[in-house]
Formats: C-alpha cells, sequence, structure tokens
C-alpha cells in the first residue's frame, strides 16, 4: 500500500480541476482560459478571411493544443473541444462539449452570461453555422436555463438562417428574449437588423439604440454605420451624422462612413465641413468617384464656383469625373458673374446600405395602414396619428409582456391598438393577442381619461373571430376588413 503524502495529493488535486476550495476559478485557470477563447477568436478570424493565412493558422493550431493539454478537464476544456469539433465538421461530438460547457457554467456561475459574452464568444466565433446548430445550442441553453433569452435568441437565428424563414416568428422569439432579459442586445441588434431588412426604418431605429449598450457593438463600426443608415431613411439627419462620425472615429477607412458622413453635413447645410470629409475621402482613396461628385456639391453650396469648375476641369482630366461635369461650367461662370443661380450639380452622392426584398401579405398591409395615417391623419374613421416618442415609435412597437404591437396609434388623447391576422386561421389568436395588448397600453402607457381601443384588420372576418371579440366585453374592441376598400365589420 502506498502512502501519499497531503502535499503531494494537493498538487495531485489542483491539477486536476479548474476550481479553487471555494468553487471559483483558479487564477492560473482563469488566464488560460482567456488565451483559449482569444486563439479560438483568432482562429476563426483565419478561417473566414477572403484569404487565409495557412502558416498563421496552422501555428495558432499549435498554440490551441498546447493549451488544451495544460487545461483541467473543466470548464473551457469542453469549449475548446466543442470548437474544435465544430471546426472538423464533427456536429455531434460539437453538441455533446458544448453541453459539457454549459454545464460548468451553470455550475460555476449560476446564472448564464450576459449576451455581449455569447455574441463574442459564441455568434462572432462559431460562424459559420451548420444547419440545425443554433436550433440544438438553444435545446441546450434551455436544458441548463429554462426559457433564458439566448435560448430564445438561438431559436430566431436558426429560423434566420433557414431558407424559407418566417419572418414573424424569428421576431415574436427575439420578443421573448427581450421580455426574458431586456438587457439582450443581441435580441435588440437582430431585430433592428430585420425592420432593416424589411425598410421599417423608424421601427428599427429604437432596437438600435438599444443595442447601442453592448460594448460589443458600441465597438464595431459596422453597427454604426447600419445604425446611421437607418437614421437617415427615418429622416433624422442630424442623427445619422453623429452615427456616421462614431463609425469614421472606429475606422477611418470603412466603406462609405467618410462619403457618408459628408453627405449628413451637406444636409445639414454645412458644406465647408462637408467639403473636408469629401476631401479626406479623397485623399484616403476611398469609395470611387462618389467624393469628387460630392465635393462639387459642396463647391458650389459655398458659392466657390471659380473653385469648383476648376475642381471639375481637373478631375475630368484625371477620369475621376465624367465628361458629362464638363457641362455644369458655364452655369457655374454665370453664377459667378453674379447671374441667376440655377441648381443643377448640386446632388448628394450617398452609398451603402443592403439590398433587400420587400416583405409581403401582412407587412403591406401594415404599410398601407401606416401611409394611410400619414398622409390623411385618419384611419378607422377617426382622427390619428402613429405614436412617436423620443425613443419608440408604434410601428412594431414592443410592449413589455404583450410583444409586438403591429401599429400603434394616437387619437388625440386616446390610443388604438391595430393588430393584423396573417390569415384565417390566425384571426381567434390575433383578436386574443389583441385584447390582451389593449390591457397592457391601459396599465403601461395610459393615463386617467386616456382610452384604449382594439382594431384587428384582415383579409376577411370569420365568424370565430366576431365570437372571440365577445370574449372581452370589457374591451373596446372593432374588426376592419381589408381589400380595395377599408370598412368595419358590423355584424
Amino acid at each position: 500500500m502506498t502512502v501519499v503524502s497531503f502535499d503531494e495529493w494537493k498538487k495531485k488535486k489542483q491539477r486536476g480541476s479548474a476550481y479553487n476550495a471555494r468553487g471559483g476559478l483558479r487564477d492560473d485557470v482563469a488566464q488560460k482560459e482567456e488565451l483559449g477563447y482569444d486563439l479560438c477568436v483568432f482562429l476563426t478570424e483565419e478561417r473566414t478571411a477572403p484569404d487565409p493565412n495557412f502558416e498563421r493558422m496552422n501555428a495558432l493550431w499549435e498554440d490551441f493544443h498546447k493549451l488544451l493539454g495544460q487545461l483541467p478537464h473543466e470548464h473551457a476544456y469542453y469549449y475548446l473541444l466543442a470548437y474544435e469539433a465544430y471546426c472538423k465538421g464533427d456536429l455531434e461530438d460539437f453538441a455533446a462539449q458544448f453541453d459539457l460547457y454549459l454545464e460548468s457554467e451553470k455550475r460555476l456561475y449560476g446564472e448564464v452570461a450576459g449576451c455581449d459574452w455569447w455574441i463574442d464568444c459564441f455568434v462572432w466565433t462559431f460562424t459559420p453555422s451548420f444547419p440545425g446548430m443554433y436550433a440544438k445550442v438553444a435545446e441546450l441553453f434551455f436544458k441548463h436555463w429554462p426559457l433564458c433569452a439566448m435560448g430564445w435568441v438561438c431559436e430566431a437565428l436558426e429560423i434566420a438562417d433557414s431558407q424559407d424563414g418566417d419572418i414573424e416568428r424569428e421576431l415574436d422569439l427575439l420578443t421573448l428574449a427581450m421580455t426574458a432579459d431586456p438587457t439582450c442586445y443581441l435580441a435588440h441588434y437582430l431585430t433592428a437588423m430585420a425592420f432593416y431588412d424589411m425598410r421599417l426604418w423608424r421601427s428599427a431605429l429604437p432596437y438600435f439604440e438599444r443595442a447601442a449598450g453592448s460594448a460589443m457593438y458600441s465597438a464595431d463600426p459596422a453597427f454604426y454605420f447600419d445604425y446611421a443608415w437607418t437614421a437617415d431613411k427615418a429622416g433624422k439627419t442630424e442623427l445619422a451624422s453623429g452615427l456616421y462620425s462614431s463609425c469614421v472615429l472606429l475606422d477611418e477607412t470603412y466603406p462609405c462612413a467618410v462619403n457618408n458622413l459628408g453627405c449628413m453635413l451637406l444636409r445639414l447645410d454645412k458644406p465647408d465641413e462637408a467639403f473636408a470629409q469629401f476631401n479626406r475621402a479623397i485623399t484616403l482613396n476611398l469609395d470611387g468617384s462618389l467624393p469628387y461628385q460630392n465635393a462639387v456639391a459642396a463647391l458650389e453650396r459655398m458659392g466657390h464656383y471659380a473653385e469648383c469648375e476648376q475642381f471639375i476641369a481637373d478631375q475630368v482630366e484625371k477620369g475621376r469625373l465624367n465628361q458629362s461635369y464638363l457641362m455644369e461650367i458655364p452655369r457655374l461662370r454665370k453664377a459667378a458673374e453674379g447671374g441667376e443661380v440655377l441648381l443643377g450639380a448640386d446632388r448628394i452622392w450617398l452609398s451603402g446600405g443592403k439590398n433587400s426584398e420587400v416583405a409581403v401579405d401582412k407587412r403591406l398591409i401594415l404599410d398601407e395602414l401606416e401611409r394611410r395615417v400619414q398622409q390623411t391623419g385618419e384611419l378607422f374613421g377617426r382622427k390619428a396619428t402613429v405614436y412617436d416618442d423620443e425613443s419608440d415609435y408604434g410601428r412594431e412597437f414592443f410592449l413589455m409582456g404583450g410583444g409586438r404591437v403591429d401599429l400603434l396609434l394616437r387619437s388625440g388623447r386616446d390610443y388604438i391598438v391595430v393588430a393584423v391576422a396573417r390569415g384565417k386561421g390566425d384571426g381567434v389568436l390575433t383578436v386574443a393577442k389583441l385584447a390582451q395588448q389593449v390591457a397592457l397600453v391601459k396599465s403601461q402607457l395610459a393615463k386617467r381619461l386616456q382610452k384604449v381601443s382594439g382594431v384587428l384588420v384582415a383579409n376577411a372576418i370569420t365568424d370565430e373571430m366576431r365570437e372571440c371579440r365577445k370574449s372581452f366585453p370589457n374591451e373596446d374592441l372593432s374588426l376592419f376588413v381589408m381589400d380595395f376598400t377599408l370598412t368595419e365589420d358590423t355584424n
């Protein structure tokens, strides 16, 4: 029988565990784990680069395996094994190792980590995703933290990745994530981008604003560029100018950011500042001919007609402006001589953003309802405006505990909650959800003596929908049919 000394036993125990006597990570293990997470990020950067450096990648894998051999078989050890299995395409092993990692995460920390952690060490690292990956990870999150925000987010990401994705279902899942954790910045960002893709600019803005609370997104120039583009499309030029400035501060060479900042300044009637930005883009050799074209507009706006003429001549000769700009010179000379100024070259060339398909069906109905209320100032036979305050907009309005309101209107002092049914089979559930939202608007937004009513809009009204409405006698609910005309169902 061999007797092991206490000191030897203690050393062996420490080598085999990542935890100290109080249950926390040992300092030396924590440092190695941080290195492991960073190695995975570096490997992903190389793996997804247009021209990967295979020599660097091999060196990173060597460091990866060396570190793996030094880590106790706890916690991040399983994370690294999950990452390696993911890179090899072994999906079964990936799921098994990620499960063990989440199990040790819960044992060590109890609560699920904040979303910034998962943005950095999962969403950005385990990319591109494989089919079914997010669904499996959602299942694992729910196994260890039932109904947690990251589980809902992963389910939404799985839908977004599928070829026949259901945008309504995706948004519903993201709403559940934001309800479970209002600081789930990833859910706010994904919601913002969903509205961005649907060109619902004003609806996207509040979600971009909330996502900006993330330490990850607030350091990402791409985030600020999309946020700025959305603000501009929503008619918030001053906000867009500040956001493009944030993008440029983070990355001066980000495509179109300097040029677009100049465009915002030009729209704010600051042509001298705009010209400085266009010159900056020209000096940095960014964005092709756009800053040259915009510089012409800025010089003309400043009244520098002779300088503008010379700039056009020089840049046409160098091939940076096309020959058509020479046709502007007679007009510029006339303006310089004190003649009538006829705007011709005063165009603003903005670039960036993403091309996207406009959603159909329910989206088109909501587009039409929003258009009518904005153009006529009334809807459903009542004076109305779309709800709009400093931080929220009534299209796709987030209502705590009630999901997304399709369209929230103000009628004088009162509120109108609008819901659109996707189809006949969806109608009864939509009526029930509408009644719930009306009650929540009463409790969360309405003040004393302010009334809240609900309106359901559908392609056709069924007897089941009428009966469902009667189940909520305490709520003022109306049913409208949307075809070529908008008429109230009075049956």
